[in-house]
């Protein structure tokens, strides 16, 4: 039986080279066949001719390796379903986008309570670990970040400090493009992805 990423692998391996560069922002290998692009601010080679995702960083090796469940297929898919197209600048719950509904189900809801209870009294850890995989600090809560794990995806993820009323609090946002250019389980484990990085040793049960 052909699994999932073996599935993808054809699908890719099958496309316009030229095309999936234009659509994606990737750029081929210079030296095999396949393509190299960026993944949370970590450059990423994926090989089509031997079905392998390699990095020149360990955090992109981390990403691919430890993370594999949730990263594998959203970095395949990304290179077969991206289109050219710039980010809006809204920003939506995830359930709120197409098929979201997929974030409120057992498994699948993200253990952003993880994040927030890891960098709730220390928002200048959450701010340099977002920035070690390509974040931008944004202004929003008591801290935030906007985030690319690709070049046309775009997440932001925010802290909110705890008081003695209030717990502290993450949430993540999406730019409302992104149900228009992955399918909702990809979005969903490009969202995993995106939180587990927060939390290294974290590791739900994929679903």
């Amino acid at each position: 039986m052909v699994t999932p990423e073996e599935h993808v692998w054809q699908l890719l391996r099958n496309l316009d080279p030229d095309d999936v560069c234009r659509r994606t922002g990737a750029e081929r290998l210079v030296e095999k066949q396949g393509f190299k692009l960026t993944a949370f601010g970590q450059e990423i080679l994926v090989n089509t001719e031997d079905f392998t995702l390699k990095s020149v960083t360990a955090m992109g090796n981390y990403i691919i390796d430890e993370l594999k469940w949730y990263s594998r297929l959203s970095i395949l898919y990304y290179l077969v379903n991206a289109q050219n197209r710039p980010l809006t600048g809204i920003l939506k719950k995830p359930h709120e986008l197409p098929g979201g509904d997929i974030y409120l189900r057992g498994a699948h809801v993200m253990p952003l309570d993880e994040v927030a209870a890891r960098y709730g009294n220390d928002p200048e850890s959450f701010l340099a670990r977002g920035m070690e995989i390509g974040g931008k600090p944004a202004r929003y809560g008591d801290a935030a970040l906007d985030l690319k794990p690709f070049n046309h995806i775009g997440m932001t993820i925010i802290l909110w400090r705890g008081d003695d009323e209030f717990p502290a609090r993450a949430d993540l946002l999406m730019d409302s493009s992104c149900g228009t250019q992955l399918p909702p389980d990809i979005v969903w484990s490009t969202a995993m992805t995106a939180v587990l990085l927060f939390i290294p040793g974290s590791q739900p049960q994929h679903g």
